[in-house]
């Protein structure tokens, strides 16, 4: 039985219910500190096929809190009180993995994310096919385009509960922090398929591009 009654404004509307319970399983050891968690990054490859996998706690860049990346003084050493919260430390990050339409792209099939204080599943720069995923309690956005060059798909994917950075939209502009207000799918460019995807329960909006 559930918890909590989970109950509609009225009979036209439907529950959505995931199952985010996975057998092969990354997930950080603490999750108590942001700067503790792990972040997993697919690197400059296509050749990425993920499958019915689960990622729990992970998710080192927090979108409460405005980015803060390492910085450098002239002479190579790092600046004293920056690299706070560096940004790309995301829960599942596909990192520049190529824009060739030509070749395969990069797969994330089937898969859980669950609790990032930042992203959930992120196409950075990349040509990514993700497909049938659920992400739940991501703070700032659980599926995203980073740059806006991203190609490939995001199909049926289910994005539950997210809380928001409580920032305006652009608010961050400055800093190029984005998809923090709480959204189910952000999208930085128009050139990834959006097909037969359901955000709930997010703070700001389903859907931004």
């Amino acid at each position: 039985p559930l918890k909590y009654n989970h109950l509609t404004p009225n009979d036209r509307f439907k529950m959505y219910l995931a199952n985010v319970s996975r057998n092969v399983v990354f997930e950080s050891e603490n999750v108590s500190q942001s700067s503790r968690r792990g972040h997993i990054m697919f690197m400059h490859s296509d050749d990425v096929r993920v499958e019915n996998a689960g990622f729990y706690g992970l998710g080192r860049t927090d979108k409460r809190t405005p980015i803060d990346d390492v910085e450098f003084l002239d002479d190579g050493t790092v600046e004293p009180k920056t690299g706070g919260n560096p940004s790309g430390r995301y829960a599942d990050h596909f990192h520049r993995t190529g824009l060739e339409r030509a070749n395969s792209p990069a797969i994330i099939r089937g898969s859980a994310v669950v609790d990032s204080p930042g992203w959930g599943i992120v196409n950075h720069s990349s040509y990514l096919i993700a497909e049938d995923n659920v992400s739940f309690d991501a703070v700032g956005a659980h599926f995203a385009t980073e740059a806006g060059d991203e190609i490939g798909a995001f199909r049926r994917n289910l994005a539950i509960k997210s809380e928001g950075s409580g920032d305006g939209t652009e608010s961050r502009k400055d800093e190029q922090d984005f998809g923090h207000e709480g959204v189910g799918f952000w999208f930085q460019g128009a050139g990834v398929e959006v097909e037969g995807n359901i955000a709930v329960s997010q703070k700001h909006a389903g859907y931004i591009y």
